[in-house]
């Protein structure tokens, strides 16, 4: 292959490791700031909230730390499934926070953007996915 040829993937490929990297910086600067919000609270107000929402500290570190693949992968495993992140959050919000806790501590979210980019069937999907038996369930 001539270089002319590999010319346009290389630009294609640069560009995308520049968008994933700029990507990456604005992440982890949302979840500093948030960090930095957080720890700003008054104690009492902290476990307040903590309270309302039936999160624990581990819980709130999850959500912190992995907060983009709860907000980028769940709602995509539900529509695989069929079902509505916003029909959750108005009919079963406690539901939808139980989701969203156990989304957060996922052991293999890489694996889960894989199958889900991939169009991959449920059945795959179920393998990886630690709401999988809960999901089912709201489908009925």
């Amino acid at each position: 292959m001539t270089a002319d040829r590999l010319a346009p993937s290389l630009s294609g490929v640069a560009a995308d490791t520049c968008h994933w990297i700029a990507r990456l910086i604005h992440d982890w600067r949302e979840r500093h700031e948030l960090d930095r919000e957080l720890a700003a609270l008054p104690p009492g107000e902290r476990h307040r909230m903590l309270a309302e929402l039936g999160l624990s500290e581990d819980d709130l570190d999850a959500l912190v730390t992995h907060g983009d693949q709860v907000s980028t992968l769940m709602p995509r495993a539900l529509a695989l499934r069929g079902l509505s992140l916003e029909a959750l959050a108005h009919d079963h919000q406690g539901l939808l926070h139980d989701l969203q806790r156990t989304c957060a501590h996922c052991a293999d979210p890489r694996r889960c953007r894989h199958l889900l980019a991939e169009d991959a069937p449920v059945a795959d999907h179920d393998e990886v996915c630690p709401n999988a038996s809960t999901m089912a369930a709201l489908k009925g």
